[in-house]
C-alpha cells in the first residue's frame, strides 16, 4: 500500500494532451490500452469489442443498453481498476457489439482521470480569451453546461471528434424559436455513436444564438431523435394540407422523450486551440480566438 501511495504521489498533477489527438496510455488488469479522452463521453471507460475481449478477468454483465436516437444497442458493463501514470482509479468499463472508436482501444471522460488538471493543447497562434464553464453530469449523458435561449433552455455538450455542431430535435426546436431557424438542403445522415447513421438536416438561424460563449448560426439537426412533441420548422418543398384534403397517416412509434441538447463541434471549437479541464470541480476553460 505504501508503494502504491508513493507512485500516486509521484504522478504529475497535470496531464497534457495533443488537442487534435488526445490519447492517453492506460491499463486494466495489466492489459495495455490506448484511450481517447473525450469531453462528450459518458462516465465510463467505453471499450471496443476486441479490447474488451482481452480483459478476460472482468465480470461483464448486461446493462440497459445505449439509445442512439431510436436505435437501442445492447451493452455490458463491469467494475474495473484503471491505471494511468502509476495511479489506480476504480471505473466502470463498458462495451457494445458495435465499435465505439477508431484508431484506439476506447474512450474515457476527462473527469475519470486521476489528475488535478487535463490540458488539451494545440498552442495558440494569436490572442485568445478564456471562456470558463462549470460542467455537470447526469447518468447516461456526457459532460454538459446549461444554456438559456429565448426559445428555451438547452444542454450544451462539446466534442473534439466531429466537425459539425449537432442538435437533438428538441434542442433544434429551441434554437429555431430563438433565432428564426429554417431548414436548408436535403435530408442526409450523420454517423456518430457506434457507427449508427441517423437522419439529419441542416438548419440556418436568421439571428445567431449565444451558447456557452459561442455564436451559433448553423447546425445539423437529428430531426427524429429526442424531439418529444416539440415543433420544428417545415421541411423545404412540403406544403401544409388543405382543410378538405384526405390524409392517410402511417402508424408510427410514439414520440421519443424530449432532450433539448446541442453538441458544439469543431466548426466552433476550432477557434479554441487550448482547452483546460479540472476534474475535481468540472471547470472547463476554453482559450478561444
Amino acid at each position: 500500500m505504501l508503494i502504491a501511495f508513493l507512485l500516486a504521489a509521484a504522478a504529475p498533477a497535470t496531464l497534457t494532451l495533443d488537442r487534435d489527438d488526445p490519447v492517453v496510455d492506460a491499463a486494466i488488469d495489466g492489459v495495455p490500452l490506448r484511450l481517447r479522452v473525450a469531453l462528450d463521453q459518458h462516465a465510463v471507460v467505453e471499450l471496443n469489442p476486441d479490447a474488451a475481449a482481452r480483459l478476460r478477468r472482468l465480470a461483464f454483465e448486461s446493462d440497459g443498453g445505449a439509445q442512439v436516437g431510436r436505435v437501442m444497442v445492447p451493452g455490458r458493463v463491469a467494475p474495473a481498476m484503471l491505471t494511468i501514470a502509476g495511479r489506480a482509479v476504480p471505473v466502470t468499463a463498458s462495451s457494445y457489439p458495435n465499435p465505439c472508436c477508431s484508431g484506439v482501444d476506447g474512450e474515457i471522460a476527462p473527469d475519470l482521470l486521476p489528475f488535478a488538471e487535463i490540458r488539451f493543447i494545440r498552442g495558440a497562434t494569436g490572442a485568445t480569451r478564456p471562456i470558463s464553464l462549470r460542467l455537470e453530469r447526469r447518468p447516461g449523458f456526457g459532460l454538459f453546461t446549461r444554456g438559456a435561449t429565448a426559445g428555451g433552455s438547452v444542454l450544451v455538450l462539446f466534442t473534439l471528434a466531429h466537425d459539425a455542431t449537432l442538435a437533438t430535435g428538441a434542442g433544434a426546436a429551441a434554437l429555431a424559436r430563438a433565432g428564426g431557424g429554417h431548414f436548408t438542403g436535403t435530408q442526409a445522415t450523420e454517423t456518430r455513436a457506434f457507427g449508427i447513421p441517423r437522419p439529419v438536416r441542416s438548419m440556418t438561424l436568421d439571428r445567431p444564438v449565444a451558447l456557452a460563449g459561442f455564436s451559433v448560426d448553423r447546425l445539423l439537426v437529428r430531426t427524429t431523435d429526442f424531439r418529444g412533441d416539440t415543433l420544428l420548422p417545415p421541411i423545404p418543398g412540403t406544403t401544409p394540407p388543405e382543410p378538405a384534403d384526405i390524409r392517410v397517416t402511417a402508424r408510427r412509434a410514439p414520440p421519443q422523450r424530449a432532450i433539448a441538447a446541442v453538441t458544439l463541434g469543431r466548426d466552433l471549437l476550432a477557434r479554441c486551440p487550448d482547452i483546460w479541464f479540472v476534474p475535481r470541480t468540472r471547470l472547463l476553460t476554453l482559450f478561444c480566438a
